[in-house]
């Protein structure tokens, strides 16, 4: 091998090596995903900011438990409609009654979802004192909107 093409792939190699050490930094500074989305504990949130007693927190658990089941299931099916969705509009030829049946099933499970939480809501609602529920719809407000104001009535 001559010089040349020695002093080439040193080069190559250097280059290679920078690349990798700034990716590895680049990985480690980045946070992950499960910090990036970590989704808050609500029974502690509730309980804390809406000063619940024992009474409505064990009430919070249960309404917690059932709503999160709820989601769950209704998600999944949800990506599952999707995922068939996404089959239907990569098949050759595509067939149209089958993609626009796969859109109306993810729009009703959309639907669904957003029912869900309100229904959430609601049953949060139920539990609280009076002078609770003013606390609890400015945190639903800041969970829906969290990046507008909350203006009382």
């Amino acid at each position: 091998m001559s010089y040349f093409n020695q002093l080439q792939y040193k080069r190559i190699i250097g280059v290679l090596s920078i690349l990798n050490i700034v990716l590895i930094a680049l990985l480690l500074m980045a946070p992950t995903n499960a910090r990036k989305h970590k989704k808050p504990d609500l029974i502690k949130l509730f309980t804390k900011e809406l000063q619940l007693d024992e009474n409505q927190k064990a009430q919070l658990i249960k309404i917690d438990q059932n709503h999160r089941e709820k989601m769950t299931s209704t998600k999944k099916e949800w990506k599952e409609r999707k995922r068939e969705w996404i089959k239907a509009i990569s098949a050759s030829p595509v067939d149209q009654d089958k993609v626009d049946a796969y859109t109306t099933q993810i729009g009703a499970l959309q639907v669904e979802i957003e029912k869900t939480i309100g229904q959430y809501f609601i049953q949060l609602k139920a539990i609280c004192k009076k002078d609770q529920v003013e606390k609890l719809n400015e945190l639903f407000f800041k969970a829906i909107h969290p990046r507008r104001p909350h203006k009382t009535k």
